[in-house]
């Protein structure tokens, strides 16, 4: 997963992304009455902290938290990248190799943040439902809480391209009608994106 949509806004938490529906946004509502609920989400690449000081040589990353990188993948690291070659979820590690396209091998201090070393463009974000009847007609998105009111309810959203370190904020207004369902209610946003490698 090179990028995502994350609860928070240091990109650990993740939501339903390209790649997956399996982490959906999970609105709790009345619809007794009917209610609007708000919610702040955010774009960011895949990151993870280092969960030890790292030297020159090794080719494990150990990190505080499951990774959420996949094989093939390029991560920088500092000014450093690195190739993805395995990841071991139970372990918290990834097996890399070093000094990817001819930057240097360095050390790396535990907490430095390894980043998935891309650029995105052509991005836009989309509600789904995958249960009948569709509740996407509940959702608007936003890049700023003053644009929620002009949004089209269930329409795309479309975001500005971003860097690789770059984190965008969505407001995301779910509004539940009347005689809805009570109860917890599961909603899917998906991501599309031209994805590009940065330069070093």
């Amino acid at each position: 997963m090179i990028l995502g949509l994350f609860m928070d806004q240091d990109g650990f938490f993740p939501l339903s992304h390209a790649d997956s529906l399996e982490n959906p946004l999970v609105i709790a509502g009345n619809g007794t009455t009917g209610q609007e609920v708000e919610t702040q989400i955010f774009l960011a690449n895949t990151r993870g902290r280092l969960a030890s000081d790292m030297d020159e040589q090794t080719d494990l990353l150990a990190f505080d938290r499951v990774p959420l990188f996949e094989p093939g993948e390029v991560l920088i690291v500092e000014q450093e990248k690195m190739l993805v070659n395995g990841v071991d979820p139970a372990n918290r590690r990834c097996t890399v190799v070093r000094g990817h396209q001819n930057t240097t091998p360095s050390t790396h201090a535990r907490t430095t943040l390894a980043l998935a070393a891309y650029k995105a463009a052509t991005l836009t974000l989309s509600p789904v439902d995958r249960e009948q009847p569709s509740q996407t007609g509940w959702i608007r998105l936003a890049t700023q809480p003053e644009g929620l009111p002009l949004a089209i309810p269930g329409g795309t959203l479309s975001l500005p391209d971003k860097d690789h370190d770059a984190v965008v904020p969505v407001w995301v207004r779910v509004s539940i009608p009347e005689g809805a369902p009570m109860g917890r209610h599961a909603l899917s946003l998906v991501l599309s994106r031209t994805l590009s490698e940065i330069a070093t």
